[in-house]
């Protein structure tokens, strides 16, 4: 088997019977986007496989590597971008891991003399975690940064109830305003020294720049919550 002018302008190229090539140098291959390239790679080992640091990328007009897919010398599969770097890593036992998947959670805040029912809870004390910083615990909004399905879900421990012995307490997720996760119990609690644990959650779809909030509702009156005791959270499914 020979080499064409193109092979040849590579650099050191060397082909068997086989049609197996060993390239010492840079492969370029420009195929059109309706007949894609399709690689096999294999090392003729057997056993124990040779590992070395390659990957697969598509370079822009510029010249500039806008996409690649490889194997890192951990023997971890990496795919990722120019702009983010590594977006998606997949280990020898097959988990993966995103660095820049969304989710976040915030803790409660001790409220004092709590929040007005019917209204956004606001102020959240901090947050655990917020990759992407799309949570704001001043406002108490997380927004989506891209469209998909959404994990979300809230806890919380009632330290003191200023309101109507008996009152229903509600809390709602909420998307731009909307319900879309209610939670709460009819009774309420039934005198000064009690108090109420509520956790719940669930999926939802949420457009680009769409927002999540809680609303906390008791009838009219006001609830304070136990600082740290559960939370507002969620993140992207797909």
């Amino acid at each position: 088997m020979g080499k064409s002018k193109e092979l040849a302008e590579l650099g050191s190229v060397v082909t068997n019977d086989n049609g197996d090539i060993t390239l010492d140098g840079a492969l370029r291959v420009n195929t059109p986007a309706d007949n894609p390239m399709r690689f096999t790679a294999t090392d003729g080992s057997v056993g124990s496989p040779t590992w070395v640091y390659s990957e697969y990328y598509i370079e822009g007009a510029s010249g500039t590597r806008t996409a690649y897919i490889g194997v890192n010398p951990s023997k971890e599969t990496e795919l990722g971008n120019n702009n983010a770097g590594t977006c998606m890593r997949i280990d020898q036992d097959g988990r993966v891991t995103m660095p820049y998947q969304p989710v976040f959670y915030a803790r409660n805040h001790e409220t004092g003399n709590g929040w007005v029912s019917g209204t956004e809870l606001y102020g959240f004390y901090d947050t655990l975690v917020n990759i992407g910083g799309h949570m704001n615990t001043s406002t108490g909004r997380f927004t989506a940064p891209v469209s998909g399905t959404y994990y979300l879900e809230f806890s919380c421990q009632e330290e003191v109830y200023y309101g109507q012995w008996g009152d229903g307490i509600y809390f709602r997720i909420r998307v731009n305003g909307a319900d879309k996760i209610l939670c709460g119990n009819d009774t309420g609690i039934s005198d000064f020294s009690s108090e109420m644990f509520i956790s719940f959650g669930g999926y939802v779809y949420m457009n680009a720049g769409d927002y999540a909030s809680v609303y906390g509702d008791v009838g009219g009156s006001v609830i304070s919550l136990e600082r740290y005791v559960g939370g507002f959270g969620g993140h992207l499914i797909g």
